[in-house]
């Protein structure tokens, strides 16, 4: 395992190299991806870490189909899981018309 002497503490990558120490690397680490600022920041520190350790993704996002957007979201999804060499899983639900939270 590389070590990191120059990584600030507290840092996001700090933090991510730490987590990342405590995880087994022999199997694949799940990441659930919404499309949205904080999983897509959390993705693109894993393609980061990939520089330095030999991690496994497998992208797992739910396509609600509830925004307009949801379509382009999983589409690029899927293609930039595609260019970074790892896998991704898609479920599908049905659109809830209303009361969304509730359901």
């Amino acid at each position: 395992m590389a070590t990191f002497p120059h990584l600030i503490e507290g840092t996001p990558e700090w933090a991510l190299i730490r987590f990342l120490k405590k995880v087994p690397l022999d199997k694949p680490l799940i990441v659930a991806v919404s499309g949205g600022s904080d999983s897509m920041t959390l993705y693109r520190l894993l393609q980061w870490a990939k520089q330095f350790m030999p991690l496994k993704l497998i992208l797992a996002h739910v396509h609600h189909g509830v925004r307009k957007e949801s379509d382009k979201e999983e589409a690029y999804l899927v293609e930039l899981a595609k260019q970074c060499g790892d896998k991704v899983f898609v479920k599908r639900l049905e659109p809830i018309e209303t009361n969304f939270e509730e359901k």
